[in-house]
C-alpha cells in the first residue's frame, strides 16, 4: 500500500485532495473536507505502480496547489546466509514530506 504524508497545509480550510498520474488524465479524489495537517493518504490501485504522480489540493474557495510526485520502488536487497534469501522491502510514497501554498 503506497501513501503520501502531508504535513502542513495552508489556505482556506477545509482541502480536497486528490491524487492523479502524471498526464493528469486519471484522478481520484482520496480526501474530502479535511481540516489540517498532518494527514496521510493512500494512493488508488490504479496509481499504485507509478513513477511519478500529481498530488492536488484544492481549498474552500478554489485555489489549487499541485505537485509532483517522484516515487521509487525499492529493489528487493539479498541477505547473504547459508541459505540465500531474499529480504522483501515494503514499497512506501511517502514522496512528499509537507504541502503549502
Amino acid at each position: 500500500m503506497l501513501t503520501i504524508d502531508i504535513t502542513s497545509l495552508s489556505g482556506h480550510s477545509p482541502y480536497d485532495i486528490s491524487i492523479c498520474d502524471i498526464s493528469y488524465s486519471n484522478c481520484s479524489v482520496v480526501a474530502t473536507g479535511v481540516v489540517s495537517a498532518p494527514v496521510t493518504v493512500t494512493v488508488p490501485t490504479l496509481l499504485q505502480s507509478a513513477t511519478q504522480l500529481i498530488l492536488l489540493v484544492t481549498d474552500s474557495i478554489g485555489c489549487e496547489y499541485f505537485e509532483v510526485l517522484n516515487c521509487i520502488t525499492p529493489t528487493p536487497t539479498p541477505t547473504i546466509t547459508t541459505t540465500p534469501t531474499v529480504t522483501p522491502t515494503n514499497i512506501s510514497c511517502n514522496c512528499i514530506t509537507s504541502v503549502s501554498y
